[in-house]
C-alpha cells in the first residue's frame, strides 16, 4: 500500500463511522499500517482505534494532536520526522474538507481489504516454523484470518423504519442512472446502474451479438469498464471485427476476409487510435475460442477474480452472450429439458447474488423459443418466450425482446417488455449491415400484412384502398 493509500485509508476510517467500528473491533492484533513506511498514519490509527474502543467515540482532531506526540517518542528518531509530516498532512486534510468529499466509503472498503490482506500475510510470516509449539498458533491464525477476510466490510443493517424522518431522507432519493448509449434503448426510457441485472432475448441470428457489441462500444466511449463473456461465438474474426468497426467507425467491408496486414493503412490508423484510447477498459472472456466455459457461474467468477488480482480491472458492466450456451456447456448439466431449466434458474439466481456482492451491473443475453422464432416479422414477441425458461424475465430489472427479422428491409421489433422504471414504448429497429449496428426506425416503418413496410408505402396502400372504396361507392350510387 502506497503512502497516499495509507493516508486515504486512515482519513476514510475516521470519516465513515461504520467502517471505524468494524475495523476497530475485528482487526485487533493486525497491523493495517506499515510501521516503517507509514509511521504517522499508524500512530493516528492506533490513537483513533484505542479511543473508540475505550470511549465508544472517535477522538476530535484536537485530541488527535494532543495524544499523538507521546506516541511519537516511542518510535525511531529517523522515522519521527516522517511521522510528524504524515500526521500533520492527514489532520490538515480532515480539517479542510469533510473527508467524505475526497474519500468515499466504497474506496475506503477497497483500501481496507488490501490492508487487511497484507496484515494477515505479515502475521502469517511471523509464524516461521511448524513445530509442536507453533502449530496451534498457526491454526488459530488461519481461522482468524478466514473470519477476518470473510467480513472485511461491515454488513449494512437490515432493520429499517421507512416512516422515520432520518431514514426517509435516505430512502426517498434519486439515483443518477446511465443511458445504454443506443438510441432505441434510450428512446424506450431504459437506463442502468450498479447492482442490476438486465435481460435481452432474441432469435437465432437475429441480432443478439450485434446488440452486445453496440452496447459494449458505447459504454467504452463513456469511459466505463466492460467485460464480455462469449459462450457461442469466439472472439476471433467476426466479433473482433464488429467491436473495431463500431469503435473506429469503419465499415465491416474494410475488415471482413482480411488479415490485419491486409487492411488499408487509413483504417489501421483509425483502429490504432481507438485501441490505444480504450485498451484498458475492455476485457473479453473467450469461453469458446479457448475451449473453456464448462464451469458455469463459478468459472465466470473465478476468471473475473483472476483478472482483478492480476490487473486490478473490474467491470462496470458484465455482458453474458448467451445464457443458453453457458448452460448447455456446463459439465454438471443433466440430459433432460427439466435439468436445462433448473440450471438456467440456478445460474440466474447465482448471477443475481453476484451483482449484489460485487456491485457490477450484468446484461444477460438469451435466445427466444421456437414459437417466437416462427412468428412473422410484424408479430411482437414477449418476455415469456425465452428458450426453455419462461421465467427468465422474473430475475431481471428490465427484459427486452428482439422480434423476427424482416430480411427484405432488415427491420425487426425491439420490445422492452419489462421495465421497472419507465413506460418503455415498443420500437422498430433497422440493421445497418455495413457497420453491424441497429438504429431506431420507428418513425420510418410500420407493420403491415405480416411484414414491415415504409410509412410512405403503407400510406400509399391506405390511399389506394380509400380510393377503391370511393369508386365502389360511386358505382353503387350510380347503379
Amino acid at each position: 500500500m502506497s503512502s497516499s493509500d495509507a493516508k486515504f485509508l486512515v482519513v476514510g476510517l475516521y470519516v465513515h463511522d461504520d467502517l471505524l467500528a468494524h475495523a476497530s473491533r475485528n482487526f485487533e492484533g493486525y497491523e493495517l499500517f506499515n510501521a516503517f513506511g507509514d509511521p504517522g498514519y499508524r500512530i493516528m490509527w492506533n490513537c483513533i482505534r484505542d479511543t473508540y474502543l475505550t470511549t465508544g467515540e472517535k477522538p476530535t482532531l484536537l485530541m488527535l494532536l494532543e495524544r499523538t506526540p507521546p506516541m511519537l517518542e516511542s518510535i525511531d528518531v529517523i522515522a519521527r520526522r516522517t511521522a510528524n509530516l504524515q500526521i500533520a498532512d492527514a489532520v490538515k486534510t480532515l480539517s479542510l474538507f469533510d473527508g467524505s468529499e475526497i474519500i468515499g466509503r466504497e474506496h475506503t472498503m477497497k483500501l481496507l481489504e488490501a490492508a487487511s490482506r497484507r496484515a494477515a500475510k505479515d502475521k502469517l510470516l511471523g509464524i516461521n516454523s511448524l513445530d509442536e509449539d507453533t502449530t496451534p498458533a498457526l491454526i488459530d491464525h488461519a481461522e482468524g484470518v478466514a473470519r477476518m477476510l470473510k467480513n472485511v466490510a461491515p454488513k449494512q443493517g437490515v432493520r429499517k423504519r421507512p416512516l422515520a424522518p432520518e431514514q426517509r431522507s435516505l430512502l426517498l432519493r434519486a439515483t443518477a442512472r446511465w443511458n445504454w448509449g443506443i438510441d432505441y434503448w434510450d428512446a424506450a426510457g431504459l437506463k442502468w446502474y450498479k447492482k442490476e441485472i438486465h435481460g435481452l432475448l432474441g432469435p437465432t441470428g437475429g441480432g443478439k451479438t450485434v446488440n452486445v457489441t453496440n452496447i459494449a462500444t458505447r459504454q467504452l466511449k463513456e469511459f466505463r469498464n466492460v467485460m464480455i463473456a462469449l459462450y457461442e461465438q469466439a472472439l476471433e474474426e467476426d466479433v473482433e471485427q464488429r467491436i473495431l468497426s463500431n469503435l473506429a467507425g469503419v465499415s465491416m467491408d474494410e475488415l471482413r476476409d482480411r488479415n490485419e496486414c491486409d487492411i488499408s493503412q487509413r483504417v489501421r490508423d483509425k483502429i490504432e487510435t481507438v485501441c490505444a484510447q480504450y485498451v484498458d477498459r475492455l476485457v473479453v472472456l473467450d469461453m469458446i475460442g479457448e475451449d473453456a466455459g464448462n464451469g458455469g457461474v463459478e468459472e465466470l467468477k473465478a476468471q473475473i477474480a483472476e483478472e482483478k488480482r492480476e490487473t486490478g480491472f473490474e467491470p462496470d458492466l458484465l455482458i453474458i452472450d448467451w445464457l443458453g450456451e453457458m448452460v448447455m456447456r456446463y459439465d454438471g448439466l443433466g440430459n433432460s429439458d427439466a435439468a436445462y431449466r433448473r440450471c438456467c434458474e440456478k445460474f440466474m439466481s447465482e448471477l443475481v447474488q453476484f451483482k449484489e456482492d460485487t456491485g457490477y451491473a450484468i446484461l444477460v443475453v438469451h435466445q427466444t423459443n421456437t414459437h417466437a422464432q416462427s412468428l412473422s416479422p410484424a408479430s411482437k414477441p414477449n418476455k415469456t418466450m425465452a428458450h426453455e425458461f419462461r421465467s427468465f424475465a422474473n430475475k431481471c430489472d428490465t427484459c427486452c425482446v428482439l422480434g423476427t427479422m424482416d430480411r427484405d428491409e432488415q427491420v425487426c421489433w425491439f420490445v422492452p417488455d419489462k421495465s421497472r422504471r419507465s413506460n418503455a414504448p415498443d420500437r422498430i429497429i433497422k440493421l445497418d449491415g455495413a457497420y453491424m449496428r441497429f438504429s431506431d426506425a420507428t418513425d420510418e416503418y410500420e407493420p403491415m400484412n405480416n411484414r414491415f413496410v415504409t410509412r410512405a408505402a403503407a400510406q400509399a396502400v391506405r390511399d389506394e384502398l380509400e380510393e377503391q372504396i370511393q369508386r365502389d361507392n360511386t358505382n353503387y350510387m350510380g347503379a
